[in-house]
């Protein structure tokens, strides 16, 4: 979307206006984004127009136990690092124009990133129903267990790397 930029967080970012239309989206940037910053523990990169913050994606290092992905060409260890998307969000009047894409594209670029340290398989989310059509454009595969309202999906970082690099 024109003019609308993708940085990490800082501290003088306004969230307090903020909607999303999920409660706990938006109460998670308001009160615990900048704590995650903070900590070193998870990075929020943020969508800006206008000066004001219209989206953000949270990501974090996780583990995922072998046998959920083909691990094929990995150490054999029971468990496998990769990035963890936790949160995204697009404000409700400013959804389907491109912003999600921008903010899914700026996280996808820190997984080879996160590969060169202390490793990274892919990038692993759990999609609501409602959404999986646009991270599987994206080429995340679904994966079990799915129940009512969350479905698993990831990426292998191969495919993350392959995407990145397409003109």
């Amino acid at each position: 979307m024109e003019g609308v930029s993708v940085r990490r967080l800082q501290q003088g970012d306004d969230v307090a206006e903020f909607s999303c239309d999920v409660p706990e989206l938006e109460a998670y940037l308001r009160e615990y984004a900048r704590e995650g910053e903070a900590g070193r523990y998870s990075s929020t990169f943020v969508a800006i127009k206008d000066e004001k913050v219209v989206g953000f994606a949270t990501v974090t290092a996780d583990m995922l136990f072998r046998g959920r992905v083909n691990t094929d060409g990995f150490a054999p260890h029971q468990s496998l690092p990769i990035m963890l998307l936790t949160h995204i969000a697009v404000e409700t009047r400013l959804q389907k124009q491109g912003i999600g894409s921008e903010l899914m594209a700026t996280v996808l670029q820190q997984v080879p990133h996160m590969a060169e340290m202390p490793g990274c398989l892919g990038l692993f989310l759990d999609s609501r129903q409602q959404s999986m059509v646009f991270y599987e454009k994206l080429g995340f595969v679904p994966m079990e267990p799915k129940d009512a309202e969350y479905r698993p999906m990831f990426m292998e970082r191969g495919a993350i790397e392959g995407l990145l690099e397409a003109p």
